[in-house]
């Protein structure tokens, strides 16, 4: 297979960005339900002590800290990562959405889950990057960069890059109709990163059939 070459335009992007994760309704955070708030700061000290996720970020870090804390497990990752980590976001909330139902989905499949609800959230955060490697324009040599399920290309492209101190890469979403994704190699390029919806993802055993948002109503 021909190598994806590493000559792909720049450019730069002020946007909003939207992530859909997994999640609870409402979010708690991780020692919530085993101690009392004053006691929180002697837990994570503990666990720090034994967990290098915690090292790099803290219990209550943003999602942003959290995504780059989390490296892939051996042989996994995104399509343009493999052995590092990467924040993956999309500059529409439907597209943000699109990819996760797709992945939720195929993930649940494989474990041939029963009927479910799956729980997730958006969040969205500020992106300013100065230069993102561009592959939108439809080139040829970029084909391979987009195949639906086959990420050897794009993991080698992105490794590629992450090498040359890329700040990321900005492309097509392959699960959203004139969707746009941007994977981020580097936290710096993102800020300000808030809780927006939260949803549920109806899988019916076969497929992921609604995605509903709900709201939490204080009484």
């Amino acid at each position: 297979m021909r190598k994806a070459v590493l000559d792909a335009p720049q450019v730069a992007l002020a946007a909003k960005t939207h992530r859909c994760i997994a999640s609870r309704f409402p979010p708690v955070d991780l020692y919530e339900t085993l101690t009392v708030p004053e006691y929180f700061q002697q837990f994570h000290d503990l666990e720090s002590l034994t967990n290098p996720r915690l090292q790099a970020a803290a219990l209550r870090a943003s999602p942003i800290d959290a995504a780059f804390a989390h490296i892939p497990t051996a042989g996994q990752g995104g399509r343009f990562n493999r052995d590092f980590a990467a924040y993956y976001c999309a500059l529409e909330e439907s597209t943000a959405v699109a990819e996760v139902v797709y992945h939720r989905a195929r993930f649940l499949r494989e474990a041939q889950m029963p009927a479910t609800t799956v729980e997730a959230r958006i969040v969205v955060a500020d992106m300013k990057a100065g230069a993102l490697s561009d592959i939108r324009g439809g080139e040829p040599r970029f084909v391979a960069l987009y195949d639906l399920d086959d990420y050897h290309a794009g993991q080698a492209f992105g490794g590629r890059l992450y090498s040359a101190n890329s700040e990321g890469i900005i492309y097509n979403s392959v699960r959203s109709a004139n969707g746009q994704c941007v994977v981020a190699f580097v936290p710096q390029i993102l800020q300000r990163a808030r809780q927006s919806k939260h949803l549920d993802l109806q899988w019916d055993g076969q497929t992921i059939i609604n995605v509903l948002q709900k709201t939490q109503y204080r009484i």
